[in-house]
């Protein structure tokens, strides 16, 4: 497949972009892991997403989509999101450590385990792209 720069920021991208509006709203969890599961699986890895989507939905805040994402991706890595969330902070150059407040030993270890964190090339991209 072949792939085309986003803009001017080095990225390179699949032709077709997974629009994540219907995450958490019209796809549940389970569906919306396996849409992006399959995406991603056939060498996709554009996910359009907005912290606006589902917000008119009754009982919804916004968000609910990017939740769901950063549910899937602490894909594939077996950490919290707090900890993907972190360990990617930890690898972007600009970053020299990032701050993280704990109100709880539990929650400390959460955070620090972070710094173990080994994200893969691909979730670094997918984490990158979602933040541009």
């Amino acid at each position: 497949m072949e792939k085309r720069k986003l803009g001017n920021t080095g990225f390179e991208v699949a032709p077709l972009a997974l629009g994540g509006n219907v995450f958490g709203w019209t796809a549940d969890e389970t569906t919306s892991f396996g849409l992006l599961d399959a995406f991603v699986g056939a060498g996709f890895n554009l996910i359009d997403t907005a912290d606006s989507y589902s917000r008119w939905v009754p009982g919804h805040q916004g968000g609910e989509s990017e939740s769901i994402i950063g549910r899937w991706i602490a894909q594939r890595s077996g950490a919290t999101m707090a900890q993907v969330a972190l360990a990617w902070l930890m690898r972007r150059p600009s970053v020299t450590a990032p701050i993280a407040s704990a109100t709880s030993v539990a929650q400390l270890g959460e955070l620090t385990a972070a710094a173990y964190l080994r994200l893969d090339p691909d979730a670094i991209r997918a984490l990158d792209q979602a933040s541009a």
